[in-house]
């Protein structure tokens, strides 16, 4: 690999550069420009914020969480992530309606197992 001032190449990726100063990786385009690789935010939160979350969440959604499937939990615990991203780490500014957002795309195209055993009673006569 070339040496390139400010960049360090990746030491096992071919055209994957990592820029000095911020430590993002980069990759190097034919045309010599470089393309931020997208690279997923992790972070770190105060503990007091995601008590406040955990609480909001609990009670918004109460016996929703129960019977959730380990995909739909992925995928709420990822949209609550972004929420606190969105919201600068501050929990205390989600809305309820935020959360019940989160939680209706963590299951809309699965649904709540519960969906499932809805009026059963009725179709089977029992």
């Amino acid at each position: 690999m070339e040496e390139i001032e400010g960049w360090e190449p990746h030491p096992t990726r071919k055209n994957i550069y990592k820029h000095k100063n911020s430590g993002l990786l980069y990759r190097r385009m034919k045309s010599g420009w470089f393309r931020k690789i997208p690279q997923k935010s992790i972070k770190e939160y105060e503990p007091m914020q995601l008590e406040i979350l955990m609480k909001k969440v609990a009670s918004t959604l109460g016996d929703r969480l129960e019977g959730l499937l380990f995909q739909q939990k992925n995928i709420l615990d990822n949209h609550l992530n972004n929420l606190m991203i969105d919201h600068s780490g501050r929990a205390d500014s989600i809305t309820p309606d935020e959360i019940i957002g989160a939680y209706e795309i963590a299951t809309i195209h699965n649904g709540h197992p519960s969906y499932f055993l809805c009026g059963w009673e009725e179709f089977y006569g029992e």
